[in-house]
């Protein structure tokens, strides 16, 4: 009797809390997300963390579709939008377990200019926006979708492009949308007053316009300068502030980058002031604002390029700026500009501020935290998080720490008090669901944690072809029942290609190459090279004769007539290199279409030579002779996933290579090849 009234009177507790809340809007809390860098867009997560990380993994990790977009987080359900195959997918996971509890699709699919090659890859950007019980979504294409946050049901739907009759921007529409009152904010770009939209967002029923401007890659803030509420944007040439209505600029001030890229949030700097970065050499500005009758006068209090936030947004902590300076984490002085510390490579990563400590993503998929504080970069854990290319923003939510990329998301465990992250459907996940008006329902099971291969491993293959140029070299010959021991001085060798090669023979006949290896990391790889190059010594050129010939002395010029010398390896002088290489990615992931790196290798082999020559009208044996030369190169090369793990690759190349005891009439020669090469290759990366 007694445990059914504890379990009764549990049960009352919970349901009145439900109903003394469940008609309020959730407000900012540790324990809600509900949009691109939390509640106030300023990547703050306003509760206590655990900060000793030794032994710690994800809850959960699984495979997610493509696309740079972070989470929404309420109710103990993390909602996102993703790209897979050919539709856009808004999906509501269960943040404890990882399970899919509903999605919403569409076929839309958003892919960076060039075939991705200029970066950001395929799918959607936008983070979700959670509000009331709804979800707010906005595809790469435009599509802007509002949904029931307990079913996924459509309620309405709109192309904010096609309202605004404007063009996408080379990376996409990446701004989230903002629920500020009754109204949902989006920034399509367009002319003519269209560039910010809102809507109804009930209905969706378009409210108003403003501006004119390109929009750039931000997005919308609902900020108070001067205690006055403003909607703060940022288009590709200016910061404004612009009325709640939508139709009065409050201030404006001019800022632009390359390729129109401003990527970054604004930061609220006491009532005031704003911080604003952006990368390709920009930097950094602080500005002031001063209330001057219906407007406001702007101030430059100071600039600099010391902080270049390129596709991330720096935060605030007790009066000092940290952020990524173009992948390097540094400290600036928030009232000066003044550099305090820099140092550590984390790539393009991503940085919130969480219980006084910096909680860093790397591009390369690692979790880092570092302690927030202007004295010196002092950094206090680091683990392995997800696999590949990591640019999307992290989402916190009652202590639990949402990473993704556009392979895998995963979850970590990150309260002050963590406990066994298997326990799900607390009371306390249980009152906010009600509490945010979304009702729990069991989430479909989660997919195993396995061990993930280390980002950017595995192998590849590939087949082309070369084109070389020779430095002369000295052709020794030595046949010592003929009385011979002479070097030819000098010689030069031309290679042996025309375009009919690649139709009229056989694969490995013309001057081919063969490619495989293995990357055991996104930087460090092996690889074996067979590179089929053709070495053919010039006929009727005069050259040096200097030895003995016939038991005499000899020096003399000579011209390499048939009569004289034929000297070919034309089935190759065959160098296989064994190259250590080094990858730098430029745009992409590995693996995907739009994968685009560069690569340098070194390193050197043997040789197995196919001679066919005659010396003095007398031919030799023809034929391969295994390990009758060694060889070293150095490569530079470009490479270029044109469609999913196929690849283009170029590559320029030097040679040196050292033959010996080629097989001539009644003796042997040795001679150098020293080649300027050049390759271009077809491969596939698998792992």
């Amino acid at each position: 009797m007694d445990v059914r009234r504890t379990l009764l009177i549990g049960l009352c507790v919970l349901v009145a809390a439900a109903v003394e809340t469940g008609a309020q809007a959730p407000t900012p809390s540790s324990s809600s997300w509900p949009g691109f860098r939390g509640p106030d867009r300023d990547g703050v997560y306003r509760g206590s963390i655990r900060t000793s990380w030794d032994g710690i993994a994800p809850m959960w990790k699984k495979p997610v579709g493509g696309g740079r977009a972070s989470f929404a987080v309420a109710g103990g359900r993390a909602f996102t939008i993703e790209q897979r195959q050919r539709q856009e997918v808004v999906a509501a996971y269960d943040v404890m377990t990882g399970g899919t509890l509903w999605t919403n699709a569409w076929d839309a699919r958003f892919k960076s200019a060039f075939m991705g090659i200029m970066g950001g890859g395929e799918g959607p950007r936008a983070t979700p926006a959670f509000a009331d019980g709804r979800v707010y979504a906005l595809g790469g294409r435009g599509e802007l979708r509002c949904l029931d946050a307990a079913t996924g049901k459509l309620i309405w739907r709109t192309n904010i492009l096609q309202d605004a009759g404007a063009s996408n921007l080379s990376w996409g529409m990446a701004g989230s949308p903002l629920v500020a009152g009754d109204a949902v904010i989006v920034q399509p770009g367009g002319s003519k007053g269209r560039s910010v939209a809102a809507y109804d967002r009930h209905t969706g029923k378009r409210l108003w316009t403003a501006l004119d401007d390109k929009t750039a890659y931000v997005s919308p803030m609902q900020l108070t300068l001067g205690g006055v509420p403003q909607f703060v944007i940022v288009s590709a040439k200016r910061l404004v502030g612009l009325s709640l209505d939508g139709r009065d600029v409050l201030w404006e001030f001019p800022w632009s980058t390359d390729h129109d890229a401003s990527a970054a949030q604004p930061i609220l700097i006491g009532d005031n002031r704003i911080f604003y970065s952006s990368g390709y050499g920009t930097g950094a500005v602080v500005i002031e604002l001063t209330k001057a009758g219906d407007r406001f006068s702007v101030r430059q209090v100071w600039r600099n390029i010391r902080m270049k936030n390129r596709q991330s947004t720096s935060v605030l902590h007790e009066g000092f700026i940290y952020g990524l300076d173009d992948g390097i984490l540094a400290c600036l002085d928030a009232s000066t500009g003044e550099l305090k510390w820099k140092g550590g490579r984390y790539g393009h990563g991503q940085v919130l501020l969480a219980g006084g400590h910096l909680v860093v993503t790397t591009e390369e998929g690692e979790l880092v935290l570092v302690a927030a504080v202007p004295g010196k970069l002092t950094e206090l854990a680091r683990v392995p998080a997800i696999d590949g290319e990591t640019w999307n923003v992290p989402a916190f939510a009652d202590g639990i720490l949402l990473v993704r990329n556009t392979r895998e998301m995963a979850a970590f465990d990150l309260r002050a008090d963590a406990k066994d992250p298997g326990i799900v459907g607390t009371p306390v996940v249980l009152a906010a669901s009600l509490r945010n008006g979304i009702h729990h329902q069991a989430p479909a099971p989660a997919a195993a944690v396995t061990q993930a291969a280390r980002p950017g491993r595995g192998f590849f293959a590939s087949w082309g072809y070369n084109g070389d140029g020779f430095a002369k070299s000295d052709l020794h010959m030595s046949q010592p029942s003929l009385g011979n021991d002479f070097t030819f001085v000098g010689v030069q060798a031309r290679d042996s290609k025309t375009w009919t090669d690649l139709f009229n023979h056989y694969p490995f006949v013309p001057q081919y190459n063969v490619r495989f290896g293995f990357f055991f990391n996104e930087r460090w790889g092996l690889e074996v090279a067979l590179d089929h190059i053709k070495w053919i010594v010039k006929e009727d050129q005069q050259v040096r004769m200097t030895g003995t010939l016939g038991g005499a002395a000899v020096d003399t010029q000579v011209t390499l007539t048939p009569d004289v010398l034929v000297y070919q390896l034309n089935n190759g002088s065959n160098p296989l290199f064994v190259n250590l290489v080094r990858r730098i990615r430029l745009a992409g992931e590995p693996g995907r279409t739009g994968y685009f790196a560069l690569l340098a290798k070194a390193g050197g082999g043997v040789a197995f030579p196919h001679t066919e020559n005659t010396v003095f009208g007398q031919p030799n044996e023809k034929g391969f002779q295994f390990f009758h030369g060694w060889d070293l190169d150095a490569a530079a090369a470009v490479r270029v996933h044109i469609w999913k793990p196929v690849y283009f690759e170029f590559e320029g190349k030097l040679v040196y290579a050292r033959y010996f005891d080629v097989k001539i009439d009644r003796g042997t020669a040795r001679h150098s090849v020293k080649a300027a090469e050049y390759n271009w290759n077809f491969g596939v990366a698998f792992r």
